[in-house]
């Protein structure tokens, strides 16, 4: 048996839209949350793109209660 060592999981990026319709809002407000501070996005060239964990993160420090 060969040691391999572990290659990490492929992460699926979401586009903005996808983002969008993830968290049933605008494209645009996808775009005030990362201006604002309040949703991380991850730079591919002049693209913004997002991991589903940050999105999970944002609704988690989100809640009304």
């Amino acid at each position: 048996m060969s040691n391999h060592s572990q290659t990490p999981k492929p992460i699926r990026l979401l586009t903005p839209k996808e983002a969008a319709a993830f968290l049933s809002v605008s494209v645009r407000t996808i775009q005030r949350l990362v201006a604002a501070g309040d949703l991380h996005a991850v730079r591919i060239s002049k693209s913004m793109r997002f991991r589903m964990d940050d999105l999970l993160c944002f609704i988690e420090r989100s809640n009304w209660s």
